[in-house]
């Protein structure tokens, strides 16, 4: 790793330079190797079935917030499905790597992390680990893409909760619903 932002300007924080050595490590460990050519800038080769891509975790920072800003790397993919990304950014989490979405993914109206978040993958119900289970294109399809009417989904239980707590939340929702109805 090298101690400098994307366009080369140095990291004089100890603080800052820390973390990104720490986060450097993590990535390594999970997997992600460091550029050649391009210093803090970390990618993952996958092969998974039928998919060969790539998946980045650029410690680097932006034009727009450099690394002393944020020491998290931002992540992107290439050549990979959101499935798989959404996959590869949960398991980022889970290793302390801290990731972050782009500016796009998380902050504008038709991001899909916009009032969800980076989820943990794990059931908020019973805990159960769930990132297998749930079918992550939703995000992609419905709030990203628009594919999906939102009508009717609740984004929230869909990937938040594994089958069985989805079933006790939807129940539960139908008896509060159907008791309102009474009250009027």
């Amino acid at each position: 790793m090298k101690r400098q932002n994307k366009d080369g300007r140095p990291i004089h924080s100890d603080k800052v330079w820390k973390r990104m050595l720490w986060i450097g490590a993590n990535l390594r460990k999970i997997g992600y190797e460091e550029s050649g050519m391009k210093p803090n800038l970390f990618y993952k080769n996958i092969n998974d079935n039928d998919e060969k891509g790539v998946i980045f975790a650029d410690l680097r920072g932006t034009d727009i917030i450099p690394i002393w800003a944020d020491a998290s790397p931002i992540t992107y993919y290439r050549d990979v499905s959101f499935k798989r990304y959404i996959k590869e950014v949960i398991i980022l989490k889970r290793n302390e790597c801290s990731p972050r979405t782009t500016f796009y993914q998380d902050s504008e109206p038709e991001g899909w992390a916009i009032g969800v978040g980076i989820p943990d993958g794990f059931c908020k119900g019973c805990g159960k680990d769930i990132i297998h289970e749930v079918d992550w294109d939703i995000l992609e399809d419905g709030i990203y893409n628009k594919k999906i009417s939102k009508v009717g989904i609740d984004w929230i239980i869909e990937v938040f909760f594994c089958k069985d707590c989805k079933n006790q939340e939807s129940l539960i929702k139908n008896f509060l619903k159907e008791e309102n109805k009474k009250r009027r």
